[in-house]
């Protein structure tokens, strides 16, 4: 018996479970407590089953979070950028805080470095 996947594992041992009941009193003459191994394998099978339920129960959430994940992920980026851009567009293509905030955007673009980049501060019209 080398069944490869987890369906073919399940159907052999409720095939076993099946040929032991049929063959329960038979096999209890010759020495095996059947009532036993009948119970023990019943119970692996429901054990497996329910844990393959629930792991595909997981699978299907994880797969629903990951487009959840990838949706947020966009929107953030996309609000980041704009915002960026706008604030540029108001200190004034070429100023210093647009500068520092093209810095910023390269940061985004490169993540992992180990350079701080100080955010402009907006200053009120004097």
């Amino acid at each position: 018996m080398a069944p490869t996947t987890f369906s073919e594992r399940v159907a052999a041992a409720v095939r076993t479970l099946d040929w032991a009941k049929r063959n329960k009193a038979e096999l209890e003459k010759l020495g095996l407590r059947m009532d036993l191994w009948i119970a023990n394998l019943e119970n692996a099978i429901e054990v497996a089953k329910a844990a393959d339920n629930r792991q595909e129960l997981l699978k299907a959430d994880l797969h629903a979070t990951t487009a959840t994940l990838d949706k947020a992920d966009s929107v953030m980026y996309r609000i980041t950028s704009a915002l960026i851009d706008a604030g540029a567009a108001a200190y004034g293509k070429g100023s210093e805080q647009a500068k520092q905030l093209a810095t910023l955007r390269s940061k985004v673009r490169r993540p992992n470095t180990n350079a701080e980049v100080t955010l402009p501060v907006a200053k009120p019209n004097a």
